[in-house]
């Protein structure tokens, strides 16, 4: 790993400072694009008083998020939408679905608030720590939408997905509360959660179970049940 890669975390926070400052102040503001995201962000054109930057980095850090936490669980919070198409390109190769609502699981209710949450996330898709990263990321923004409500993602389909992540995501955000995946269904269940981590055919470092979700190999014979049957733990040897 170089020297660039193992600095990603502290400039992950550091960018995200900056981003929220870029987003919320400014003048003479330019346009750029994250590269590779076709993701347009702003950089001030003038740096921000140390007052006015603090007052609105805080704003970023308290972007609405899940949970406010009844409406992740409780029906009358989450059939307060009707569904809607997709809208966000970015997510057109990974996400199986055309319907979706807002708010979405991040908390965003507009698309303003979607275009600053696709900020901090498309800083996480630079460090490519995870190649199932990004079917979560739209999977947060973009929901599936089944008669007014949200499908919310399988837990294990999140741990899958932020798998060599969870270093890199700054604990003091409040929005890095979506990656908490203990707040999603432990179910298999594709009635009850969603699990784009369920594959006919699973990538080059993945392991896949008898129910076909793919899990990083690294999962196999670690002593820790994570496919059905324990099927993963089958077989060791040296254990």
């Amino acid at each position: 790993m170089d020297a660039g890669r193992r600095a990603l975390p502290v400039l992950l926070q550091l960018a995200l400072a900056g981003l929220a400052s870029a987003y919320f102040t400014g003048t003479d503001n330019s346009l750029y694009t994250l590269d590779g995201l076709g993701l347009p962000f702003v950089l001030p054109g003038r740096y921000p008083s140390s007052r006015s930057h603090a007052r609105n980095v805080a704003k970023f850090y308290g972007h609405p998020v899940l949970p406010r936490t009844a409406w992740m669980t409780d029906d009358r919070y989450r059939k307060v939408a009707v569904c809607r198409p997709r809208q966000l390109s970015l997510c057109d190769d990974v996400l199986p679905y055309n319907s979706t609502l807002l708010p979405n699981l991040v908390g965003d209710r507009d698309r303003v608030s979607l275009d600053r949450t696709l900020l901090f996330f498309a800083l996480m898709l630079k460090t490519e720590c995870n190649p199932r990263l990004k079917q979560l990321l739209c999977a947060l923004l973009e929901p599936p939408c089944r008669g007014g409500r949200t499908l919310l993602p399988c837990r294990k389909f999140c741990k899958v997905a932020t798998e060599n992540c969870q270093k890199l995501i700054p604990a003091t955000l409040a929005l890095s509360r979506v990656f908490d995946c203990r707040r999603y269904p432990d179910s298999d269940s594709p009635g009850v959660c969603l699990n784009l981590a369920r594959s006919a055919s699973c990538m080059r470092q993945e392991h896949q179970c008898p129910d076909l979700t793919c899990i990083p190999k690294q999962w196999r014979c670690d002593g820790v049940r994570d496919c059905p049957l324990a099927a993963d733990e089958a077989n060791c040897t040296g254990a």
